[in-house]
């Protein structure tokens, strides 16, 4: 509110301003939550990269991956995985290893590189992969990130 100076002593007039900002709110949050010019950029490296990165929830369920896994993989969409796990999409040679790495992340564990085995368009190849947490705005774990390198054909 605001004071307005009166002529009489002792009379003092107020008034109060109501406005509703909860629009302005909205639309505050909706920007932060868009992309940013630096979220944009490092989409793009992402996006371009040629190691294959994905990202799932605390679930173990996918919620993205880029355009080098979808492509190793054969998908031509990343809605071909969402919601699913690595047992839902049979590539794994011991589901159970890969499931238990995955559980140690959500826990907070980094994974040092690994050489390991999986199975990409029916075929088993030798791959390079790290899984690391995700974290909220919070500080709490979210889901993890994973990325892999496929070497099968790399030469020596």
């Amino acid at each position: 509110g605001k004071a307005i100076p009166q002529k009489r002593k002792h009379a003092i007039l107020k008034y109060v301003t109501y406005a509703d900002v909860t629009e302005i709110y909205s639309r505050l949050d909706a920007l932060e939550q868009n992309d940013t010019e630096g979220d944009s950029f490092y989409r793009q490296i992402i996006e371009n990269s040629q190691v294959a990165f994905f990202w799932k929830d605390k679930n173990r369920k996918f919620k993205g991956a880029n355009k080098a896994f979808l492509d190793a993989y054969g998908f031509n969409s990343v809605s071909d995985i969402i919601g699913k796990t690595d047992e839902d999409m049979g590539w794994h040679t011991d589901p159970e290893k890969f499931k238990n790495i995955e559980e140690k992340v959500l826990k907070g564990e980094k994974t040092a590189p690994a050489h390991t085995k999986n199975l990409i368009q029916g075929r088993q190849r030798d791959i390079i992969a790290t899984k690391s947490p995700l974290y909220d705005k919070n500080g709490e774990i979210d889901g993890l990130v994973g990325s892999f390198f496929d070497i099968t054909d790399v030469e020596e």
